[in-house]
């Protein structure tokens, strides 16, 4: 009579993760939490597990994350996991949303900037996110939108992450007051026309202020004129050249009418 011995093999074999750098968190889709690297995970059917297939995820802080998929392992082995640095990002938004932006570093060079998206541009816009060096700690940000003040600004950069900040801009609006003795003079601006009598308070706002510059760009001046002529019957009509601020408050202006 022939015997048989069913002699039934080792099903276990040992999975060595590895890191580089190590302690890098390990967390497998059905075991959870495994531990931090350097570890040792026991897998086969005789294994505790009863897992043969591992589906790891390495995440450790300041690294990007990493998954690998071990199927049906069938000995020992040892893998090491490369993990890559998160890129030091900067994302700027701003209201509104299409602002000019500058960065420049401490010795007042321009940061350079890489756009992940890849959208070509020559002007580098508010609102999307850059790639800086990991090494920069500070830029000096400065935003640029038409009808509104140039923000200047020193934003602190945390390297391995990314950095978000939010700005609103202010909108340009004057303040125009302007008043005459005697009151009730008829106000008017060369390029604007009427403006109203006196006692006069009224806001100018950027469409007003673009048809006092001669300048093409508004954001590069500091103040325009106010060309204003001063009419009353019964006194001499006033002219007079006045420099309105566009970022500083105006003061009152105030015209003596001569009689006739």
């Amino acid at each position: 009579m022939l015997a048989f011995l069913l002699v039934s093999a080792c099903s276990s074999h040992l999975v060595h993760i590895k890191s580089d750098p190590p302690g890098a968190a390990v967390n497998d889709l059905q075991l959870g939490d495994l531990g931090v690297t350097d570890l040792t995970v026991q897998v086969g059917r005789d294994a505790p597990t009863k897992r043969e297939s591992l589906n790891l995820t390495l995440t450790k802080a300041g690294y990007q994350t990493e998954k690998v998929d071990l199927l049906n392992v069938k000995k020992d082995q040892t893998i090491m996991v490369t993990l890559h640095s998160v890129p030091t990002t900067v994302l700027v938004e701003t209201n509104p949303p299409s602002a000019q932006m500058e960065m420049y570093d401490s010795l007042g060079d321009p940061v350079e900037l890489t756009n992940p998206s890849k959208i070509a541009s020559q002007t580098t816009f508010a609102n999307r996110r850059h790639i800086v060096s990991d090494d920069i700690r500070f830029i000096d940000l400065v935003l640029k939108q038409e009808g509104f003040k140039t923000l200047r600004k020193q934003i602190e950069i945390e390297p391995n992450k990314e950095n978000r900040f939010f700005f609103q801009l202010e909108e340009i609006v004057g303040t125009l007051r302007l008043n005459t003795w005697p009151e009730g003079a008829a106000v008017y601006e060369r390029s604007l026309g009427f403006l109203g009598r006196t006692p006069l308070e009224l806001e100018l706002k950027w469409d007003d202020l673009t048809r006092l510059s001669q300048k093409l760009d508004l954001m590069d001046t500091s103040d325009v004129n106010l060309q204003l002529k001063i009419k009353k019957t019964g006194y001499r009509t006033q002219e007079s050249v006045e420099k309105f601020q566009l970022y500083l408050p105006n003061p009152p202006i105030f015209i003596d009418l001569p009689a006739e």
